[in-house]
């Protein structure tokens, strides 16, 4: 599933360079966060530590609770928009819209199989695709 959304958001990034002229500057924008770390040290702290922190903490604690306090559907949307809303302070259209598609992704995974691990090693190999071994540019 870590390939397939790859594969989502490397088609969303041609279709976006094409249609909106400020869409590389700010895809460029996210990766100049990792500029000047070894990508070796970036890969193992995505795989450790942020994709499973970010995993239990969004599917494994606000999405459950969301979807049981308000249902499937409502839980799943609210889920997916504050997953979103925190990356509004970045001011960087492509980012939003990156966790917006990213937080639906996980969170119908986490909804389908009713487990984190799929969602932790999905979000995992992700981030290591798209920030370390193939960014999309």
């Amino acid at each position: 599933s870590g390939f397939l959304l790859y594969l989502i958001f490397w088609v969303g990034h041609c279709l976006a360079s094409e249609i909106l002229p400020f869409a590389s500057d700010q895809v460029n924008a996210i990766y100049t966060i990792r500029e000047g770390t070894d990508a070796r040290l970036i890969g193992l702290l995505l795989v450790v530590l942020i994709g499973p922190a970010e995993e239990i903490f969004w599917r494994g604690f606000v999405l459950r609770r969301l979807c049981g306090r308000y249902g499937l559907l409502c839980g799943f949307v609210l889920g997916t928009a504050v997953y979103a809303g925190v990356h509004i302070g970045s001011f960087n259209l492509m980012l939003i819209a990156a966790a917006a598609i990213g937080g639906a992704f996980w969170g119908v995974l986490f909804m389908a199989t009713e487990r984190l691990w799929p969602c932790i090693i999905s979000h995992a190999l992700w981030d290591v695709i798209i920030f370390v071994l193939w960014p999309i540019r």
